[in-house]
């Protein structure tokens, strides 16, 4: 099993925020975001929304 980074260090950090702040709404919110960087061409910040949508799944689900 490979140590994680600093990148999914920030990745499960914001995933945790999210979801002390939002609670059942979290993942939600956090796909909702990437849709709008998606029309704006901010790709990168797709990338990194999606993958705390997925964090926080994988959270709730433990």
């Amino acid at each position: 099993m490979s140590k994680p980074n600093n990148h999914d260090k920030g990745i499960e950090i914001h995933a945790r925020v999210l979801i002390s702040r939002f609670g059942k709404k979290a993942q939600d919110d956090a796909k909702n975001h990437p849709k709008k960087l998606k029309k704006s061409v901010d790709l990168e910040g797709y990338d990194v929304w999606m993958s705390v949508a997925h964090h926080i799944k994988k959270i709730k689900k433990k």
